[in-house]
């Protein structure tokens, strides 16, 4: 069961996390989607640490098995809205947190 399922009726409309197709390996090589995909697992890291969460403990959270959980954190599955948006309501943030740029840079 979904996170999500618990406090919502969504679990029907939540999509499993997105394989890169190698007919798209063109968007997955361009500087802009390699520098949002390295904030994204870099915040992940970052909110996992200061909480003290294993993977696991974060993919149960965001309602995903710990291998969905790890291919995001680690950059190699295609993250979609639906999956940005679950793995922000997991872990109580807000979207924009997750793809921002760390402070200072």
């Amino acid at each position: 069961m979904h996170a999500l399922c618990r406090t919502t009726s969504l679990c029907a409309f939540l999509p499993p996390v997105a394989k890169r197709g190698p007919h798209r390996v063109h968007h997955y090589e361009s500087a802009a989607y390699r520098e949002i995909q390295e904030r994204f697992s870099q915040n992940l890291r970052r909110i996992r640490a200061v909480h003290e969460w294993t993977q696991e403990m974060a993919a149960e959270r965001c309602g995903m098995t710990m291998q969905q959980f790890q291919a995001i954190e680690s950059g190699d599955a295609n993250v979609t809205f639906a999956t940005l948006a679950r793995v922000a309501a997991g872990l109580g943030v807000d979207v924009a947190v997750l793809v921002s740029a760390p402070v200072g840079s």
